[in-house]
């Protein structure tokens, strides 16, 4: 008789601690932040924003080389593939963040690559300059954006700065174009 009573108590002790378990797990879950279908939604416009400035950017290019204006269609051809290889794919990420994050997401953080030819290769070197010490301003913000747990503007400052580096050498190339006279 002395063992049922052991075996009684075993068995509550391990339904108390099963319960107390179940109790934990839905208190976590009804506190987690959940994603909402509309923030998806604003993410897939914002990459159809970028595709279509990327378009734009590829019928200006077309407009251009019919023209015989060669640097200005090469830097909006640029301009075009970078939008649709590294501003949308930056879209999902930068969106995603957001929903995680909590953050809203808006249009606000679509990129436009298209800066504009330059008008001779003195002005593709200034700029280039210029956009790689905007690139180290923009890596350090996001240094101290990620080390105060502000991970959206993290992301979006080193997104900032990589686009940045992605188009000096592009402006130089369009820059020489350019000095050649075509």
């Amino acid at each position: 008789m002395h063992g049922d009573k052991r075996s009684r108590g075993v068995l509550v002790a391990i339904a108390a601690a099963a319960g107390a378990f179940g109790a934990a797990a839905m208190m976590s879950a009804a506190t987690a932040p959940t994603a909402r279908a509309d923030d998806f939604s604003d993410i897939i416009a914002n990459v159809e924003s970028e595709f279509g400035i990327g378009q734009t950017a590829f019928t200006t290019a077309a407009a251009d080389f019919g023209s015989n204006e060669v640097p200005a269609g090469l830097q909006y051809s640029f301009d075009g593939v970078l939008d649709d290889s590294v501003g949308a794919p930056d879209q999902v990420f930068f969106g995603t963040v957001a929903a995680l994050a909590g953050d809203s997401i808006s249009n606000a953080t679509v990129f436009n690559f298209g800066i504009g030819p330059p008008t001779d290769f003195a002005d593709a070197v200034t700029s280039a300059q210029s956009l790689v010490i905007s690139a180290e301003t923009e890596f350090t913000d996001a240094a101290t954006f990620l080390s105060g747990g502000e991970y959206f503007d993290a992301a979006f400052a080193g997104a900032l700065a990589s686009a940045d580096l992605d188009i000096a050498p592009e402006y130089l190339f369009v820059g020489a174009v350019e000095a050649l006279g075509f």
